[in-house]
């Protein structure tokens, strides 16, 4: 980003901050349409996580990213809402903390933490890392019966069950 002066500067923050707050709204739905709409062409997500037991870790494509979210669908069909808790500019990168709230299919609630790192040039997002808990995850949705029949069911699409699912 070139910086002619401050005002500039900030206001090249603010648009990347209203870019990023759009994403994490548009993730409550779970269909991608608003998600993909502010993705580049070559945008990539990426949950980072170290693990093979969940079907999480691989970057992923804009179509990757858009098939993923239909398929989480089926597992939280009322979709999840993200709180944005902060956020933070600096350059072409957008820090978000958020905390999600969901309805799971089989009862019960899902209540995760999140930190989303998104990379935005020329006004699209072309870069976002998801940090979360993702024993959480594993115990409150990979490990319930129905979420993992649902999983395994989801397999070869764009989740893949690591060696232990």
């Amino acid at each position: 980003m070139k910086k002619t002066n401050g005002l500039h500067a900030e206001a090249a923050l603010e648009a990347n901050k209203n870019i990023a707050r759009a994403f994490v709204e548009g993730l409550h739905d779970l269909t991608a349409t608003k998600c993909s709409a502010l993705m580049s062409d070559t945008a990539t997500w990426q949950v980072m996580a170290r693990t093979k037991s969940l079907p999480l870790g691989d970057p992923l494509s804009k179509s990757e990213f858009a098939s993923m979210m239909q398929t989480m669908r089926g597992f939280f069909p009322l979709g999840v809402r993200h709180e944005v808790k902060s956020m933070t500019a600096e350059g072409d990168r957008v820090a978000v903390e958020t905390e999600s709230f969901a309805n799971m299919p089989g009862g019960g609630n899902y209540n995760n933490v999140y930190h989303f790192l998104i990379v935005v040039q020329d006004s699209k997002i072309t870069l976002v890392r998801e940090y979360t808990d993702l024993l959480y995850a594993k115990e409150v949705v990979f490990d319930q019966p129905l979420v993992s029949q649902m999983a395994k069911q989801a397999a070869g699409t764009i989740f893949h069950i690591g060696p232990e699912g």
